[in-house]
């Protein structure tokens, strides 16, 4: 005898099902999406990591999956979460952090191409925006933030990434908010 499942409503969509590829742990994840047992709708990766990280990537992309890429920018401008080896854009000073002044002029713009370019030939489907931790309601994070966003999407049009996406988080404090 099979069960017969019966909706009384409409059958429910099943929820997107999305992993974050950390820095490591890439093989195992291949060997599962491989065996039918890791069946993601989107992925987002590191953008450090990409490389490393390609094969998986291809697999998950041939799979129909969606590609997110993270450019880390909240973590190269903290001074406690820095961690040069998640470094990658050449614009960035690899001895520190992060800091407002290295945005400025046209250090958004420059970091929203090389974000761009990157993203535009990795072929990703969304990109993660650039941003920052905001400690407060008046950091100076939130023009950069915001500038950057939009430089960002600016840059991607122009390299023809139209259909990249921009997805923009705010990370903050439940304090500040």
């Amino acid at each position: 005898m099979t069960a017969r499942i019966h909706y009384l409503t409409p059958k429910p969509e099943p929820i997107g099902h999305f992993i974050r590829i950390g820095s490591s742990g890439h093989h195992q994840l291949e060997t599962l999406h491989s065996s039918g047992r890791l069946p993601v709708n989107r992925a987002v990766t590191e953008a450090a990591s990409f490389k490393a990280q390609s094969e998986l990537l291809g697999l998950l992309r041939n799979a129909g999956a969606e590609i997110t890429v993270d450019t880390r920018i909240a973590e190269l401008s903290e001074a406690g979460s820095y961690v040069p080896s998640a470094q990658w854009l050449t614009s960035a000073d690899e001895s520190r952090p992060m800091i407002p002044r290295d945005f400025a002029g046209d250090g958004s713009r420059r970091i929203a191409s090389e974000v761009a370019t990157f993203a535009v030939t990795n072929a990703v489907d969304a990109v993660l925006a650039p941003s920052h931790f905001v400690h407060h309601s008046l950091s100076p994070w939130w023009p950069i933030d915001l500038q950057l966003c939009m430089d960002l999407r600016q840059a991607l049009d122009e390299m023809g990434g139209n259909e990249i996406g921009i997805d923009y988080s705010l990370t903050t404090a439940y304090g500040t908010l």
